[in-house]
């Protein structure tokens, strides 16, 4: 039982890094690309990072699945497979989070530069004041 699920825990694996390598190859080529057409490969490498983040956080789950299964195994070989495993998922992971900060640099050098006097919006909200009180004047209301 165990080796059937640890078979189709693989398969899905395999399926969704087929993906991840897909998507990782066209963020490499909208890198590349990057330069040619800017406001459009800036959304397009946006999609594709967050893909690409969805598709990490999958294979992590599926791996530590296919890890506790090969854990829990009580095949003679079942330390080397492990060994194995975890050496293949590391770096698949490295590959991807690479793609990621790949293309998180590239958006970043992508944004406008704002003049010195002036704050981003998210620097904005987190200079306001927190505990500032709005108070509306509300009609009174008849019945």
């Amino acid at each position: 039982m165990p080796l059937d699920e640890l078979t189709k825990k693989r398969r899905t694996r395999a399926a969704h890094r087929g993906s991840a390598t897909k998507i990782g190859t066209k963020s490499k080529e909208c890198l590349v690309n990057a330069s040619e057409t800017p406001k459009t490969d800036k959304n397009v490498m946006k999609q594709l990072r967050d893909t690409l983040s969805e598709k990490l956080e999958a294979l992590k789950l599926l791996d530590n699945e296919i890890v506790e299964v090969l854990s829990n195994s009580e095949a003679e070989d079942a330390e080397q497979l492990l060994e194995k495993e975890i050496q293949e998922t590391d770096d698949t992971r490295a590959e991807l989070q690479k793609i990621i900060l790949d293309v998180n640099d590239a958006l970043f050098e992508a944004l406008p530069s704002l003049p010195q006097g002036q704050s981003t919006p998210s620097n904005l909200s987190m200079n306001a004041t927190p505990k500032q009180t709005v108070r509306a004047k509300l009609p009174k209301l008849e019945v």
